[in-house]
């Protein structure tokens, strides 16, 4: 019988050999995107340093200075934040509400208006210069008596409580779909996550008319609706990130001076602690970036790490566990991450006067905002609990540090802290 010929494999040898081209030349290109340009001069900068700031472009444009998204990224990009985190796209008071994007809006929001569109220059400058963009979703800065609002609610029954929530959770939502519908697709891979501006501090979660059965519906009527449609609504997992504040002062004082304030109260402290694990196991934000509270007179500088090692020890404990909410079935987000906001501002010395640039350097005067980031960043007890994201977010570089809001001298004093200016 004659022998048969060897089948050829050259065939199947190309295919592999052009299959793992196409892997090596994908990774990469993923690569090359996601590690730090080594060529670049922020590559040199100090590991502490912000890795994010929070912007808000309604803030500054009501202010009467012009504001223009791209050098306002460009500004940052300048100090080497690589991200920028729209505080919110949606925004409510007691005399309107409205929206700071492109597109329809969802029939959720017809109590909205359609303001100017700031959303979409921000992330075309981000997707410029390879930064990353997190969008923020509804703030709710209503003070009306009559009507529950994150910033009175405890003040309300239950019940009212419940409805108010509900109805946040559907306009959250509601505008989450629209930055989705407009934004997802060409801006998939500039889009880090999202952001929720209805920010909790102590003094709201531990006031005696709220304790666990309003935490409980925080995250039943609010996180969980909220951070499950986010995932359904994206087809993956983005982050969600919330900024929990505490505040030391007597008297509980929306601003206040550093003689009001008062050593960190271990039971106020357990009772934080209690509360964020219970955010982290049942489902709600992934990433909590903690403000420091120093720049707003709420915290000393050791005051503000105690509250951020508690933080620490509620997400490390949160992730590890099951809900631990009477009643409440769920699960840990995957991710549990801890982030701290730098404050870079001070109170103005003018009594009921806005927040001013804080000092940025030692030389710059106390408390200044570098050596409290770099405390914060290297301390042993937060690295040791395994969830420090080893990033730093400002609030807000764009806003009291940055040349276009009117402090070119603040601006340059970060670039010499960053080694980028002798």
């Amino acid at each position: 019988m004659p022998r048969q010929p060897k089948p050829r494999r050259t065939t199947a040898w190309w295919w592999l050999a052009a299959v793992l081209v196409v892997v090596v030349a994908t990774s990469l290109s993923v690569s090359a995107r996601d590690k730090v340009d080594t060529t670049s001069p922020c590559a040199k900068a100090p590991a502490a340093r912000l890795g994010a700031s929070f912007v808000q472009p309604t803030i500054d444009a009501a202010d009467g200075r012009p504001w223009r998204a791209d050098q306002a990224v460009a500004e940052l990009a300048d100090a080497c934040v690589d991200t920028v985190t729209i505080q919110w796209t949606a925004y409510m008071t007691n005399a309107q509400s409205w929206t700071s994007y492109g597109g329809t809006l969802d029939a959720q929001l017809a109590d909205f208006t359609q303001g100017p569109d700031f959303v979409t220059g921000v992330l075309e400058a981000a997707k410029a210069r390879h930064m990353k963009v997190y969008l923020g979703l509804v703030a709710d800065d209503r003070t009306a008596p009559a009507t529950p609002n994150w910033r009175a609610l405890w003040n309300f029954t239950p019940q009212r409580q419940l409805d108010y929530l509900t109805r946040q959770a559907a306009i959250q939502q509601a505008v989450a779909r629209d930055l989705w519908n407009a934004y997802g697709t060409r801006f998939a891979d500039t889009i880090a996550g999202w952001y929720l501006p209805l920010e909790l501090s102590n003094i709201t979660v531990l006031h005696p008319a709220v304790g666990q059965p309003g935490v409980t519906r925080i995250v039943t009527a609010l996180y969980q609706p909220v951070v499950s449609a986010l995932d359904v609504l994206t087809g993956r997992r983005l982050d969600v990130v919330t900024s929990p504040a505490f505040n030391t002062c007597t008297g509980q004082l929306d601003r206040c001076q550093a003689t009001d304030q008062q050593p960190a109260d271990q039971n106020q402290v357990n009772g934080w602690y209690r509360t964020l694990r219970s955010i982290v196991s049942c489902g709600g934000p992934n990433v909590l970036a903690v403000q420091d509270g120093v720049g707003a007179g709420h915290a000393s500088s050791d005051d503000s790490v105690t509250w951020l090692r508690a933080a620490a020890a509620a997400i490390r404990d949160g992730a590890r566990s099951q809900c631990d909410l009477p009643g409440v079935s769920a699960s840990p987000r995957a991710g549990a991450r801890l982030r701290a906001v730098i404050e870079t501002f001070k109170p103005n010395p003018q009594a009921g006067a806005a927040f001013v640039p804080g000092p940025v350097l030692p030389s710059d005067g106390p408390d200044d905002w570098t050596t409290r980031m770099t405390r914060i960043a290297n301390d042993p007890v937060i690295r040791a609990s395994g969830v420090w994201s080893d990033e730093i977010w400002g609030f807000s570089y764009e806003h009291y540090d940055s040349p276009q809001a009117g402090y070119p001298t603040q601006h340059r004093q970060y670039r010499r802290y960053l080694g980028l200016l002798p």
